[in-house]
């Protein structure tokens, strides 16, 4: 484990691992497989990403969505970690110039969707190299008793049986204990391998209060924390719109995000808003990204009764405790904390 500790502090900045990563890391190390349940912040991708540094064979990291993929592997190009994807977003000479580097064995983590890599050109490529772990990012998807099923995760247990010398961790945030087992059923990982972190949350506060003006009360929140990102979530997309120009003409940068964005959006970095229209704010005009640092994060939701929404949390690693400034309002004005 020294040099895990090593890559911690010298690669990643972190003095000390966080509760359960450092037998997770010991755990993939020793080439077992892992079912790893964690809130969404608390160092998952750690997990497997240091092992995957370790490692002299490459490690396969399974992700849902293009978007992810791009972050994380732009974030550990900035550490200095040879990492790469392939998708749909890569054009010939650059999905060329990937699989160069894979096949020169100058890759440590490569990130893929289920179905790239399901399909039998990939699987062909990767037989000719050395893998050592597997991992499954949103391993909830696997089963057929989770809130967001996907057929083709229930497939990657077929990737086992080509690589069977490497060790399978999957990961999630959301899996209830059917879930768990069902996960554990499908990448043939028995139970004692199981590692839950607690979810409890003592820097998230969440407070009721009634709705006065849900315009003024955002403002007034955002004109309180001036240095920090957000999220407004509204309940259509015309109320989106609106609230996006009033902050703009306010003088915030403000992008509006849509679960139906057309392709010839600009490409920024994307943030997933499920079916709820969201206006991302930010004072500052850097680009707001699902993987920005932010000492915190607050969210708003406008809701169609007499009701506001508003939540904050803290992002930072040591896990510093925010001021109880979320709201949310009732209709009866009963104030809930």
């Amino acid at each position: 484990m020294h040099r895990a500790q090593s890559i911690l502090k010298n690669v990643f900045g972190f003095t000390n691992f966080w509760p359960l990563q450092e037998q997770i890391i010991a755990h993939l190390l020793e080439k077992k497989d892992a079912l790893i349940v964690m809130p969404t912040g608390g160092g998952k991708s750690l997990c497997y990403q240091i092992p995957g540094m370790i490692f002299d064979g490459l490690t396969i990291v399974v992700s849902p969505l293009i978007s992810l993929m791009k972050d994380q592997v732009d974030q550990l190009r900035e550490y200095g970690v040879p990492s790469l994807f392939l998708n749909s977003t890569l054009g010939m000479d650059a999905y060329r110039e990937n699989v160069g580097k894979l096949r020169e064995n100058k890759v440590n983590l490569l990130y893929l969707s289920p179905e790239t890599l399901l399909a039998p050109r990939t699987l062909a490529l990767l037989s000719e190299l050395t893998v050592d772990c597997i991992a499954i990012d949103e391993a909830h998807c696997i089963s057929e008793w989770g809130h967001d099923f996907r057929p083709e995760y229930r497939q990657l247990a077929e990737v086992r049986a080509v690589f069977p010398d490497a060790c399978c961790v999957a990961l999630t945030a959301t899996a209830t204990p059917r879930v768990r087992e069902d996960i554990r059923c499908s990448l043939h990982i028995e139970g004692q391998n199981e590692y839950v972190g607690s979810f409890n949350r003592p820097n998230l506060f969440l407070e009721v209060a009634p709705k006065t003006d849900p315009l003024d009360q955002a403002l007034s929140l955002l004109d309180q924390y001036p240095q920090e990102s957000g999220i407004i979530y509204c309940a259509t997309r015309r109320q989106t719109d609106e609230l996006t120009a009033i902050l703009q003409r306010k003088g915030y940068s403000v992008l509006t995000m849509r679960g139906f964005q057309k392709k010839s959006a600009p490409k920024t970095r994307s943030v997933s808003a499920a079916t709820i229209s969201a206006s991302l704010w930010r004072r500052s005009l850097s680009v707001w990204g699902s993987t920005n640092p932010m000492s915190g994060l607050s969210s708003t939701t406008i809701c169609r009764k007499a009701s506001t929404t508003t939540i904050r949390r803290s992002d930072a690693r040591d896990g510093t405790a925010c001021p109880p400034i979320v709201l949310c309002c009732s209709v009866t004005g009963t104030s809930t904390r």
